[in-house]
């Protein structure tokens, strides 16, 4: 496969490889929103892609040989409808942040490099939170109408309001002034500076909160 992607960029090469992911548990759920009804489909994902993509920038061939992905897939078939096909629209999202590596071939090995490394991570991470934790979603319409009937679906509503707050943190090695990060689907927030107790013991006065909007009870908090 040779597909010109710009001046400077070419992709030479792009295979999926053999592997088949591997689904489950999946959970469904039905949720009332007052004028419509809704059916969520949460699917644990994991998939160990023996792909092959290579491709060169100017001079620089780069390569990818093996992405992993393991997360949850949450799937909204919103608004369910007393007509066919039963379903108006999908959304798609992913409830948290998925665990995502890879292999790179070629001169891309620099990408290996601790920091560079980090970096490519970061972006990456970024990429999704922006893209696809909620309430970020991508949504796929079923249905024809004719003023922007999907606008609505394609913008999901919060369900609650969480607070979430941060009073102390025991058993910590030596660390004068930790940060404690809290991430509930696309927001992350990182407190204050923990003021120093006692060895291993650091307290927050006052405490540390922040909002969350929840959007489904399948979301985790991450800490």
């Amino acid at each position: 496969m040779r597909e010109s992607l710009g001046r400077a960029i070419e992709l030479k090469e792009f295979k999926l490889g053999g592997n088949t992911p591997t689904l489950g548990p999946i959970r469904t759920s039905r949720r009332d929103h007052g004028t419509h009804e809704s059916l969520d489909v949460n699917v644990h994902l994991e998939y160990d892609c023996d792909a092959r993509v290579a491709f060169s920038v100017g001079l620089l061939s780069v390569g990818i040989e093996r992405v992993y992905f393991k997360g949850d897939l949450c799937l909204s078939l919103d608004p369910l409808v007393d007509e066919i096909p039963l379903v108006g629209g999908v959304q798609v999202t992913l409830a948290s942040l998925p665990d995502i590596t890879w292999s790179f071939s070629g001169l891309a090995n620099l990408a290996d490099v601790p920091g560079i490394s980090s970096v490519v991570q970061a972006a990456v991470e970024r990429a999704i939170r922006e893209t696809l934790l909620l309430p970020n979603c991508v949504y796929i319409p079923l249905r024809r109408e004719e003023v922007h009937p999907h606008i609505e679906w394609a913008y999901p509503k919060p369900s609650a309001l969480l607070q979430l707050s941060v009073h102390q943190v025991r058993g910590l090695p030596r660390v004068r002034s930790p940060l404690v990060e809290l991430s509930l689907g696309s927001k992350l927030v990182s407190t204050t500076k923990g003021k120093f107790k006692e060895e291993g013991h650091h307290l927050w006065q006052p405490p540390f909160s922040s909002d969350f909007f929840v959007y489904t009870h399948n979301q985790p908090v991450v800490v």
